[in-house]
């Protein structure tokens, strides 16, 4: 149970820097550049789903759908 338990602490912080690293220019290069498409290719699979469910909103550019997967993260690592 520890592992499982440590792996979805190592996920979300994954989903966390994701979305720091999203508030950067898009046309940031180099390193950090090959960082964020790492992060993208490691969250991208929870977060789409999840944003595709999510109700969008018009007035605020925000998404919610990192703080939608942690919670669920959290609630599975207490159920295990």
């Amino acid at each position: 149970m520890g592992l499982v338990r440590t792996l979805i602490t190592l996920y979300i912080f994954l989903i966390i820097a994701s979305a720091l690293m999203s508030w950067l220019p898009p046309n940031v290069g180099g390193t950090l550049r090959t960082i964020r498409n790492l992060l993208t290719s490691a969250t991208e699979p929870l977060l789409a789903p999840i944003r595709r469910i999510l109700p969008r909103s018009r007035n605020l550019p925000i998404d919610f759908s990192p703080w939608v997967a942690i919670i669920l993260l959290e609630i599975i690592a207490r159920i295990i």
